[in-house]
């Protein structure tokens, strides 16, 4: 089962970023896929951004290893939308079968919408999966 909850993307005037929200999980080697996306900042591997999120949208979408998942979200300055799923193996995702399935499926789903809202899911399979809650709910809280 999928454990999910909802952020706002803004807090105040200060922005959560892709890499704040991957900070609250565990070190991994899960692939990751971005399946949809569109945002701003430098896009992986030396392509155009408009080449990334083409490929993110194309069947399978784009598959990241957790350390250039990292690296790619440090060069962000915005994510306006995404679907990112972290599943087993390197086979492709279907988002469709997953988005029907509420990514039961995954072990983690991320979702940005419309440059205010993360919707982020967690497996209770993960280990420490509770603390992976708690540290994104931290997020939205004042230092």
């Amino acid at each position: 089962m999928i454990e999910r909850t909802s952020l706002p993307m803004w807090v105040d005037s200060d922005v959560i970023q892709l890499h704040h929200v991957l900070g609250a999980l565990p070190e991994n080697a899960w692939a990751w896929r971005m399946l949809h996306f569109s945002g701003m900042g430098q896009a992986p591997k030396q392509s155009t951004m408009e080449d990334f999120e083409d490929q993110a949208g194309r069947p399978g979408g784009y598959l990241f290893s957790w350390p250039e998942l990292r690296g790619f979200a440090q060069r962000l300055h915005q994510v306006c939308d995404c679907v990112l799923v972290a599943v087993d193996g390197r086979s492709p995702a279907d988002l469709n079968r997953l988005e029907r399935e509420a990514f039961e499926g995954c072990h983690v789903a991320i979702e940005a919408i419309d440059s205010g809202e993360w919707v982020l899911g967690v497996s209770r399979r993960v280990p420490q999966w509770q603390a992976v809650h708690a540290r994104w709910k931290d997020l939205v809280r004042p230092v």
